[in-house]
């Protein structure tokens, strides 16, 4: 009687062990300096790995040098907000986007403050459907997809720029 009392015990302990070890868990955000837990879209330069997920995409990969640290995130992603076609003697023409609530719980970022995304005229496929947003100045709602996001922390760049795959709706 003894033994099975023990054998229980073991089996009792062990699946204890066991169940407390999920290896496959994703990571969790920090908590917030009042000890409250960071949306799953927000993460850090300093601890970010290639795989873990934030929001609706998945790190792809962690390039940190001296000067600045640049973070790639991979995944299919729509997003909506308002727009604004602007332009600048260093960065040429891009397209700002302010993603609403929605969006912005779905695309990584290092703040909750962070609303703006900008399209990067470089990496997308179709450069002709950047035009459809219109003239400098012009202004707008969306709905897109997008296909990748970078955020960086190295100056003179856009902090978060996209890859447009596809525009879904555009006023």
């Amino acid at each position: 009687m003894k033994k099975i009392a023990c054998l229980v015990m073991s089996a009792a302990l062990l699946f204890v062990l066991v169940s407390g070890c999920n290896s496959s868990s994703a990571p969790t955000a920090s908590p917030s300096p009042t000890g409250e837990p960071l949306p799953e879209n927000l993460f850090s330069m300093d601890t970010v790995r290639e795989g873990e997920q934030y929001g609706a995409m998945t790190v792809s990969s962690v390039e940190k040098s001296e000067d600045y640290t640049s973070v790639k995130f991979s995944g299919e992603v729509t997003i909506s907000g308002t727009w604004s076609s602007d332009s600048s003697g260093l960065m040429g023409e891009y397209i700002t986007l302010n993603l609403d609530e929605d969006s912005m719980a779905k695309i990584p970022a290092l703040s909750e403050s962070d609303i703006e995304v900008v399209l990067d005229p470089v990496l997308t496929e179709n450069k002709d459907v950047l035009t459809q947003f219109g003239p400098t100045g012009a202004t707008g709602t969306f709905t897109i997809t997008i296909s990748a996001l970078t955020v960086t922390d190295q100056e003179e760049s856009f902090p978060r720029t996209a890859v447009l795959k596809e525009i879904l709706d555009l006023v």
